[in-house]
């Protein structure tokens, strides 16, 4: 059982090093069990690159995987001891019934019920607590400590009775993905796979508590786990600094890995410490970059970094968009080579697609897109909607405003103007000729009203007849 390290800063080749090091090991022992772990957003590039680069073009006994994978394919082994995991929508579900059940017992949380992104936003904050192992009676004393009569005490507190309604909710029949890896760290020691295997973990910064668990298990029983940092190696390795400082958090990381071997009597291998191969501009700034107390001059004219000053985000994404056109009309450039990188997507996003549309630019812009806001959803809720509200007032018009209802814009004005004068709901209402008459709808009128209605009636039929 060893722990080692592959440490270095960006441009020194971390990942090429270690995919080497379990390819070329797991052709000396093909008879072994090897475990490359990284990332779930990393699991098919990975694949992708090892099978590039091993001589055979395939990686038969290794198995490139994501800590819950990982899981997954100790409990195919030893058995599935799992309760039915509840995924991010049961969550919601979950959330949602137990602030509706208790909203008088919620002081913050019971007004923002409704408010769109609030049931999201505690979702993520429950999976925050359970990941770091914090207890209810934890959420308590920080609630005492900060005055529960004050604002933030009262919001904690909410917290606390949404978090111990959840756990009480799950109780022996549900559990969550945040509580796999409590799950694997107690079977372990049963799976023959993982025993005198050699693990490999890359791309990763820091570990949650429940993976350092998992790690202290896993130290035990390996033969050999070998993990990549990134680390400057000028930069005081062994020390975790400061907490602003540039690699604060993956120095912490080793710091804990390196007590947890003393702890548990884990032998230390000797360190692979990579000094980056980059040169010029680029890797001056990076070396000198947010670096307090080290300065990196550049003693020529730049070629390669420039910075262009614009009034407004529409002239920098014009720029932006006639320099790629011409990079790639004159310079023989492709579109693909180029990244454009901005701290706040949501603000650039709508000029992009305009401006690279214009131009001819493909784009794709990795943002994650709400999808309440995307029309066709909301056709789809809003029709459900009029059968589960029985054609109120308010889910008849989504509905018809929705931009997928075939029903005429001006027949809709029609109608909504007839639905709030004479205040007609319900589909028992619907269903029959309407016969209230307002003052405005007299004669051919009233005849357009209730043909509008009819054809409401029979696009809206087979969506009722489904429900």
């Amino acid at each position: 059982m060893s722990l080692q390290f592959i440490i270095g800063g960006t441009g020194s080749d971390k990942t090429e090093t270690i995919q080497d090091m379990v390819i070329r090991r797991s052709i000396q022992a093909p008879d072994k069990n090897y475990y490359m772990i990284v990332p779930e957003q990393y699991t098919m590039q990975t694949q992708a690159q090892m099978a590039g680069r091993h001589p055979g073009g395939g990686v038969m006994n290794i198995d490139i995987v994501s800590f819950p994978r990982l899981a997954y394919r100790v409990f195919d082994e030893v058995g599935n001891p799992l309760k039915t995991v509840l995924e991010d929508s049961g969550k919601r579900m979950v959330i949602r019934r137990i602030l509706t059940e208790n909203r008088q017992h919620f002081d913050i949380f019971g007004g923002n019920i409704k408010k769109s992104g609030f049931i999201g936003e505690a979702k993520s904050m429950i999976s925050e607590l359970i990941q770091y192992q914090i207890r209810p009676e934890d959420l308590e004393q920080c609630s005492q400590s900060a005055g529960k009569e004050t604002a933030f005490g009262k919001k904690l507190s909410d917290i606390r009775k949404l978090y111990e309604g959840f756990l009480d909710y799950l109780s022996d029949s549900f559990m969550t993905a945040e509580e796999l890896l409590d799950v694997l760290s107690d079977h372990v020691d049963d799976s023959e796979k993982l025993r005198d295997s050699e693990i490999y973990l890359d791309n990763f910064t820091g570990f949650t508590p429940t993976q350092y668990h998992l790690m202290e298990r896993l130290l035990r029983i390996c033969s050999r786990v070998v993990i990549s940092l990134t680390i400057d190696i000028r930069d005081r390795v062994q020390d975790p600094g400061k907490d602003y400082e540039l690699f604060h958090l993956t120095k912490e990381t080793l710091w804990k890995l390196e007590e947890m071997c003393r702890e548990c009597h884990i032998e230390r291998e000797e360190d692979m410490m990579l000094p980056s191969s980059k040169k010029g501009e680029l890797a001056c700034l990076e070396k000198g970059i947010f670096r307090f107390g080290r300065r990196q001059v550049w003693d020529r004219e730049p070629e390669q970094i420039h910075i262009h000053m614009l009034e407004s985000p529409e002239e920098e994404v014009g720029f932006t968009a006639r320099t790629i056109l011409g990079m790639v009309r004159q310079e023989g450039w492709s579109f693909r080579d180029f990244a454009v990188i901005t701290s706040d997507v949501s603000r650039y996003e709508a000029e992009v697609e305009r401006q690279f549309e214009q131009l001819d630019i493909p784009v794709f812009i990795d943002q994650k897109r709400n999808l309440m806001a995307n029309s066709f959803i909301e056709a789809l809720r809003s029709g459900m909607d009029t059968q589960l509200w029985d054609y109120s007032y308010e889910s008849v018009m989504r509905y018809l405003r929705s931009g997928y209802s075939q029903v005429a814009e001006g027949d809709v004005d029609v109608l909504e103007n007839y639905l709030l004068a004479t205040g007609v709901r319900g589909y028992s209402r619907w269903s029959k000729p309407f016969v209230r008459r307002g003052r405005r709808f007299q004669g051919d009128m009233f005849l357009e009203v209730n043909r509008i209605r009819e054809e409401v009636l029979q696009e809206l039929a087979p969506l009722r007849e489904g429900m």
